[in-house]
């Protein structure tokens, strides 16, 4: 027999409080939910497999990789092509006088869309007011002695990493905080800092095109790679100038929660992402390819 069932259009579902990516459902749990769901379905006479269809608009899904979700119990699930998606993420973004707008803001707006997916922390030296590049101020609400182990770090750019790529105390700091995170990211010369801390030995890595002379000078050690969009190398993703951030941004959403999350969040911006790492225009223009 075939009964198909069909659980509300996505709009219905983010008004019950469901979430299209969230905590992994147990399989036993899922297939009991998945029965008990069926079970109640009217029968059809034609036979064949089970087919669940999450949302209005979503291809159908067999039963291997069907998705469920109930409130409180579970947030939800989203398995596709065999990415499954892990617990709400935690990142904590360092702040410092001098950084970058958009190394932060742009990478913050695709990971606080669906604010089931991520929680966000923006930290300092001291908490309170931070002064940007561009002059407006941001508040950190934590400060550096008081920041939380981290889950995924993420250190941006701006004029004021060339004060702190030579502040022995910052450097000590972030070199012992950031040492056990699962994942290390930097937007622009941000890698810099990462680079000069010592948290990119023996890693590859890319920065800021117009500023990579001096960014690459930070780390003797670290493996610079003059084209790339960004680079992932375990658990270190570094990416170039600026706007690069959020397209690195959208590769990390896809690696933690599947491409088809990371898809619906860069629709919700309006935002056509360069999905190739290795695509760099930039590099011949500042004669680096």
């Amino acid at each position: 027999m075939t009964a198909s069932l069909k659980l509300r259009s996505a709009k219905s579902i983010a008004s019950l409080g469901w979430s299209p990516a969230g905590w992994v459902l147990g399989e036993s749990l899922m297939r009991n939910m998945l029965a008990e769901a069926v079970e109640r379905q009217p029968r059809s006479p034609e036979g064949g497999d089970v087919v669940v269809s999450v949302a209005a608009g979503r291809p159908h899904l067999n039963l291997g990789r069907a998705i469920c979700a109930r409130r409180s119990e579970i947030r939800a699930a989203h398995c596709e092509n065999g990415v499954m998606p892990e617990a709400k993420r935690r990142v904590t973004v360092v702040l410092f006088e001098g950084f970058e707008l958009l190394d932060v803001f742009g990478p913050v707006e695709l990971f606080r869309i669906d604010p089931s997916l991520f929680d966000v922390e923006l930290i300092a030296p001291q908490a309170g007011p931070v002064r940007s590049s561009q002059g407006p101020e941001v508040i950190a609400t934590t400060a550096f002695p008081d920041a939380a182990s981290p889950d995924i770090v993420l250190v941006p750019g701006g004029q004021g990493t060339r004060r702190l790529a030579t502040d022995p105390e910052f450097l000590a700091w972030l070199a012992s905080w950031a040492a056990d995170a699962r994942l290390v990211t930097s937007v622009c010369t941000g890698s810099a800092l990462l680079a000069a801390a010592g948290l990119l030995d023996g890693f590859r890595a890319t920065s800021n095109k117009r500023a990579f002379a001096w960014a690459s000078s930070q780390g003797a050690s670290v493996d610079w790679v003059p084209q790339a969009r960004w680079v992932e190398d375990g658990n270190r993703w570094t990416s170039s100038g600026v706007a690069a951030g959020m397209d690195m941004t959208a590769a990390i959403v896809a690696a933690i929660h599947g491409p088809e999350v990371a898809a619906t969040l860069t629709d919700a911006a309006e935002l056509e992402v360069h999905a190739d790492a290795s695509w760099d225009p930039y590099a011949a223009k500042n004669g680096l390819a």
